[in-house]
């Protein structure tokens, strides 16, 4: 699976390079997401509040378009993305470690992911435009952070490790503007943690359970076209995302 998704990116970046030849053309920028998640804990006994977090950092798009016609277009590339979810936990037992009653527990869990997308877009391709696809994305970077009462108790990072899911697959929509602002949303279809992860430390698979679908809205703001900026070099015949 790792050799097939360096194939996917060795082949994206060869055709963002080659993007002046033919129909292809390059475009660049970054995204400012607010992200959420459908959650499931892993106890009957504990519940769960859903916080908005706000990633304006570090969120990079790197796209080639290729234009059928003035109304039909097709992009890939490659993106960097910080995905992750915040969660409030609360035990109605008061047994549970950390977990009871008069405690509040936040979770804070991210990731750094390269993706691919593949989507199509479809409208007035030099103004106002709709455009829907599919990404796969690989997780290199893990981060926990827990706060009890307001106050950090653990953190830690994992380079290429398996908390989460390595392999992370979404669908996205949204639409764009004119002069290269756009409003998408996208919702992952894997859990963010791998359910198989066993902790030495705990002796147990400790995410088994805890089911959380990341999905988000975010603002996407096109910056480059080719090597110069956007907004600057659009022309009427031209559309881009």
């Amino acid at each position: 699976m790792r050799t097939i998704f360096t194939i996917i990116i060795a082949s994206t970046l060869l055709n963002i390079a080659n993007a002046q030849i033919g129909e292809w053309y390059s475009t660049s920028g970054w995204e400012m997401p607010f992200q959420f998640a459908n959650i499931e804990p892993t106890s009957d006994e504990i519940t769960t509040n859903k916080v908005m977090r706000w990633a304006p950092v570090l969120n990079l798009n790197f796209y080639a378009n290729y234009d059928f016609s003035k109304s039909v277009g097709m992009f890939t590339g490659f993106t960097l993305r910080n995905v992750g979810f915040i969660t409030d936990l609360q035990s109605t037992n008061d047994t549970i470690p950390i977990y009871h009653s008069a405690t509040k527990v936040r979770k804070k869990y991210r990731t750094y992911n390269i993706g691919v997308p593949l989507g199509l877009k479809f409208g007035k391709l030099n103004g106002f435009f709709f455009y829907a696809g599919f990404q796969v994305e690989y997780a290199f970077n893990y981060k926990e952070k827990t706060f009890v009462d307001d106050k950090k108790e653990e953190r830690f990072t994992v380079w290429f490790g398996d908390r989460a899911e390595q392999f992370p697959m979404s669908l996205f929509a949204g639409f764009q503007t004119k002069h290269g602002l756009n409003v998408k949303f996208q919702y992952y279809l894997n859990n963010f943690h791998n359910k198989d992860f066993y902790s030495s430390a705990e002796q147990a698979k400790i995410y088994n359970g805890f089911d959380a679908n990341v999905f988000y809205f975010s603002l996407n703001f096109a910056v480059f076209k080719n090597t110069d900026l956007y907004y600057k070099e659009y022309k009427e015949e031209d559309g881009a995302l």
